[in-house]
């Protein structure tokens, strides 16, 4: 299973609670404390400390906004 969340304290938390891979959105809730996803300093600063958190999370990536749809 793979969860894609926002939230640290619920969605990222669940995940490693219950063995799931983890996806995480830092613009949801959490968008002020990590900023622009094109900086490589901030996807780096975001798993570190998403890493430090949850140890025993698999996180298997990480980006701004999720779309969904087709492309046109």
């Amino acid at each position: 299973l793979l969860v894609i969340g926002y939230g640290l304290a619920t969605d990222i938390k669940g995940a490693a609670d219950n063995g799931f891979d983890a996806y995480f959105i830092t613009g949801g809730i959490h968008a002020d404390s990590f900023g622009n996803m094109d900086a490589p300093a901030n996807i780096k600063k975001a798993e570190d400390m998403i890493n430090s958190q949850f140890a025993h999370l698999t996180l298997v990536g990480i980006c701004e906004r999720l779309r969904w749809g087709l492309a046109t």
